[in-house]
C-alpha cells in the first residue's frame, strides 16, 4: 500500500472519528462506574486507537467489578466505513490463546495424562528429534519460555537478523496461505537456531527466557497426541462450553467477512490473516465478555479441580520477564506481585490485553484493531486508576528540622553496626538546630554550644563550649560528642507512620539516630 493511499485512508478515518463518538453497551444488570473513573477509563479507551503512527480505526474497554460494569466503544470498524465499533464485537486474542493452552496442558497434568516435567520427545518423538535439542526439552520449559528453541512467528531477535520468522514473510507476501502443525515444525528446523540450549542460565544466573510461540504451537500438539482430538474441539469442550463462552471459537483457517472489524498493520490491511500461522499460539477469536469470563474463571480456579493445579500455573515465575511482569506458565502477574495476572495478545490486525486483578475481583480486557496499540498495556494501566499510587512526600533536608529538637534513640560506632547501643533517656542527648547555623546540644549532664553547615546531605558541626561536668559512669556523653564533633552526613525522613520525623547523622566514627520531639 503506498503512502499517498494510507494518508488517505487515515484522513478519511479522522474525519469519521469527528462524528462518531464512543457507545455504552449495558448487558450486564451491574450499574455504569462513578463518573469521575468513568472518565479517566475514557480517556485511556480514546489513546488506543489515536495518536500517531497508531494505524487503529476502533478500540474496546471492559471493566468488570463485583459492584459496577465500565464497557465501552469508540471508533469506527475499518478506515472507509462509518460503522462504530460495539462491545459485544468479536476480535482476534492473539498470544491470549496461550493462557488457554497452558490451561488444557495442566488440566492433562491434573487428570495423570502427562507430566509437565515429561519430556517433549515422549509425545512429539519426530519432532524432538528433528529440533535442536529437543529431546532435552520439557513440557515445563515449553510453558515458561525455557526451551530456547527458536521463534518461527517473529524470528531471530537480534539487531543482526530482523524480520525472518513467518509473520514477516507473510506481510510481505500472502497472509492468507495456511499451515499445518507438521509445516510450522518444517519452518523452525530449516530457518533457525536455538537462542540457548534448554533449561540454561544467563551469565546472571537466571534461567533464560525467550518469548517463543514455537513453545507453544508444540504444546498443543502434545495436547493433540494426548487426547486423540482436533485442539479446536478440545478448546471447545474444555474451555468455551463448560463457561458459557457462546462467542468464541478457535479459527483453523481465515476468519469469515465481517467476523470482526478490519484490522491493520502499518496501515495495511491484514484482517485477512491466515490464523493457522498462529494456532495455539494465537489462533481464538473471542468478544471481551467472554475474556471477562475465561480470566475470571481461571483465576478463581473453576478450570481445575485441585487448587494446586492454579498454584502449579503461577508458580516459579520468571522475575520481570521481557513480556512484562513477572512470567509463569502462560499466565504472568502484570504488576510484579500485586495479582494482576493475565497476558498480551498480538495478531498480524489486532492488539489485545486480558487480565484479572485477584484482591479486587476486577477482569480487565480491551482490544483494537491495529497490532501497534498501547492496549497492551491496558491492564496495569487501568490497575493505577483503580489504585492509583499514594503520594510520595518531598525529600525531606535540615531545612526540615530547623528549630526542632532532636533526642538520641540509638548510635552504633562505624566498625560494629551490628551492636546498636539503645539511649534509656533520650531526652538527655538533644540537638537543636537553628536558622543561624547555632547548635545547642544536651549531652547528659553537660550543655554544649557549637556550628555547622549543611549542604544537601552533607553536615559538618564543631563542637563549641561545654560546662566540662562530670557524668555518671554509664554516661554516653563522650560518644554522643565524639560521633557528633565528626559529623559528615545526616538524612532526614518520615518513620513508618507517615508522622514521626526521623534524623540519621553519620560520622567518621559511627552513626547517631534521633527522633523529632518537637519545636
Amino acid at each position: 500500500m503506498s503512502k499517498q493511499i494510507r494518508l488517505i485512508l487515515t484522513l478519511v478515518a479522522t474525519m469519521v472519528f469527528a462524528f462518531v463518538g464512543t457507545t455504552w453497551a449495558q448487558d450486564s444488570e451491574l450499574p455504569p462506574p462513578p463518573d469521575d473513573l468513568a472518565e479517566q477509563l475514557d480517556a485511556l479507551l480514546e489513546t488506543f486507537y489515536t495518536g500517531e503512527n497508531n494505524y487503529g480505526t476502533g478500540a474496546v474497554l471492559l471493566v468488570q467489578g463485583p459492584d459496577w460494569q465500565y464497557a465501552k466503544a469508540a471508533g469506527v470498524t475499518a478506515v472507509d466505513s462509518d460503522e462504530p465499533v460495539t462491545t459485544d464485537m468479536k476480535f482476534q486474542i492473539g498470544s491470549n490463546t496461550k493462557m488457554m493452552t497452558s490451561t488444557i496442558i495442566l488440566q492433562l497434568h491434573e487428570e495423570g495424562l502427562l507430566d509437565v516435567d515429561d519430556p517433549m520427545s515422549q509425545y512429539l518423538p519426530d519432532a524432538a528429534a528433528r529440533i535442536p535439542y529437543g529431546e532435552n526439552v520439557t513440557i515445563r520449559m515449553l510453558l515458561k519460555h525455557h526451551s530456547g528453541i527458536w521463534d518461527y512467528v517473529d524470528g531471530t531477535k537480534t539487531p543482526e537478523v530482523l524480520q525472518d520468522g513467518l509473520f514477516w514473510q507473510a506481510l510481505a507476501g500472502d497472509i492468507e496461505q495456511g499451515y499445518t502443525p507438521e509445516e510450522l515444525v518444517d519452518f523452525i528446523v530449516e530457518n533457525g537456531t536455538p537462542s540457548f540450549e534448554p533449561d540454561s542460565n544467563n551469565e546472571m544466573g537466571d534461567p533464560n527466557f525467550q518469548y517463543d510461540n514455537s513453545g507453544y504451537l508444540l504444546l498443543g500438539m502434545i495436547i493433540e497426541a494426548v487426547t486423540g482430538e482436533n485442539v479446536e474441539d478440545v478448546f471447545a469442550e474444555r474451555i468455551f462450553e463448560p463457561l458459557g463462552m457462546e462467542d468464541t471459537y478457535f479459527e483453523t483457517g481465515v476468519a469469515p467477512e465481517g467476523m470482526t472489524p478490519r484490522g491493520y498493520y502499518q496501515g495495511q490491511d491484514t484482517t485477512d490473516f491466515n490464523l493457522s500461522m498462529a494456532w495455539t499460539a494465537g489462533a481464538v477469536i473471542s468478544t471481551p465478555e467472554d475474556m471477562a469470563i475465561f480470566i475470571q474463571a481461571l483465576l478463581n480456579g473453576e478450570l481445575y479441580d485441585d487448587p494446586a493445579t492454579l498454584d502449579l500455573m503461577k508458580s516459579d515465575p520468571q522475575m520481570f520477564a521481557p513480556t512484562g511482569g513477572n512470567y509463569a506458565m502462560g499466565l504472568q502477574d502484570k504488576s510484579y506481585g500485586s495479582d494482576l495476572w493475565g497476558h498480551g495478545g498480538q495478531t498480524l490486525a489486532f492488539e489485545s490485553d486480558v487480565a484479572y486483578s485477584v484482591p479486587d475481583d476486577i477482569a480487565i480486557v480491551a482490544w483494537a484493531n491495529t497490532a501497534e496499540s498501547p492496549v497492551a498495556g491496558a491492564a496495569s494501566s487501568v490497575a493505577t486508576i483503580l489504585n492509583p499510587p499514594p503520594d510520595i512526600p518531598p525529600p525531606m533536608s535540615i531545612n526540615d528540622i530547623v528549630g526542632m529538637t532532636i533526642a538520641l534513640q540509638q548510635y552504633h560506632a562505624t566498625d560494629d553496626a551490628a551492636n546498636m547501643t539503645s539511649i534509656a533517656t533520650p531526652e538527655t542527648y538533644t540537638v537543636t538546630f537553628s536558622e543561624d547555623g547555632e547548635l545547642t546540644i544536651q549531652a547528659d549532664c553537660n550543655q554544649v554550644t557549637g556550628t555547622y553547615v549543611a549542604d544537601g546531605n552533607n553536615l559538618s558541626i564543631d563542637l563549641g563550649a561545654s560546662t566540662l561536668a562530670e557524668c555518671g559512669p554509664d554516661s554516653h556523653s563522650g560518644n554522643f560528642l565524639s560521633y557528633l564533633g565528626s559529623a559528615e552526613a545526616m538524612a532526614v525522613y518520615l518513620g513508618d507512620d507517615s508522622t514521626t520525623i526521623n534524623v540519621l547523622i553519620i560520622s567518621s566514627e559511627g552513626s547517631l539516630q534521633f527522633t523529632a520531639t518537637g519545636e
